[in-house]
């Protein structure tokens, strides 16, 4: 059984001050907020690649700067057929603003896990939230986090 969120960490490479909290009131603070860009993929002829459907292809990905090198930091959705509920986040506005979150839970023998929950939420005009649970792509893409989180000064453990 799950014990709920301990850290919610929320940021933006611009901002100066770092803080945590809960996600009650991750909404709330003026410290880092991270941000994740929907792009869509092109042929080499600049084309949009379509997908089985008929519709866009696009990567998810956190633009960052690495030892002055610009880089990203790929995400995807936690399940093989979330690109549609993605993309519902998407389509509100092409960034979205990602929230982490660790978490630990007890399996029935008492071992504990602990593990991160990303997930991306964007509101529309009506004021609906949208969001979806993604995942770092790759295991780099996690390190890649993880060291981009450390420049910015955010302490948060990634799993």
């Amino acid at each position: 059984m799950a014990n709920g969120t301990k850290k919610t960490v929320t940021d933006n490479a611009t901002a100066e001050t770092v803080e945590t909290a809960t996600a009650e009131t991750a909404a709330e603070m003026n410290g880092v907020r991270l941000f994740i860009e929907r792009r869509l993929i092109t042929d080499k002829f600049n084309k949009p690649i379509q997908n089985a459907q008929g519709g866009n292809m696009y990567a998810y990905e956190m633009p960052c700067v690495l030892q002055g090198k610009k880089t990203k930091i790929d995400f995807a959705p936690k399940d093989n057929g979330g690109y549609e509920p993605l993309d519902f986040v998407f389509n509100v506005d092409e960034k979205a603003e990602l929230f982490i979150s660790e978490t630990e839970s007890e399996s029935n023998s008492g071992r504990k896990t602990h593990f991160n929950s990303y997930t991306v939420r964007n509101v529309d005009e009506n004021g609906i939230p949208w969001e979806y649970n993604v995942k770092p792509q790759r295991d780099s893409d996690k390190c890649l986090l993880k060291t981009w989180l450390k420049i910015l000064g955010v302490t948060v453990t990634i799993y």
